[in-house]
């Protein structure tokens, strides 16, 4: 099921055949994450990144030494 080619496609099969719903819904999490990953191809650290540097924890704790931890986890 994860090597549907789009997310239209995916979407058709889940709705197409009842077995392959109750797998979806089973593993949900993991396909939506293999789809998003495979979406992004190779930007999926920077997307990860921008969406915690954007977060209003972020924006509230901003200081230098927190920077720079994030810097060299990212």
């Amino acid at each position: 099921m994860s090597h549907t080619p789009t997310l239209d496609t995916l979407s058709a099969v889940i709705h197409a055949s009842p077995q392959f719903h109750r797998v979806y819904v089973q593993d949900r999490r993991w396909i939506l994450r293999h789809f998003v990953a495979q979406s992004l191809d190779g930007i999926l650290v920077d997307a990860h990144a921008a969406y915690l540097s954007g977060t209003s924890s972020f924006q509230q704790t901003r200081t230098v030494p927190m920077l720079w931890d994030f810097l060299h986890a990212y």
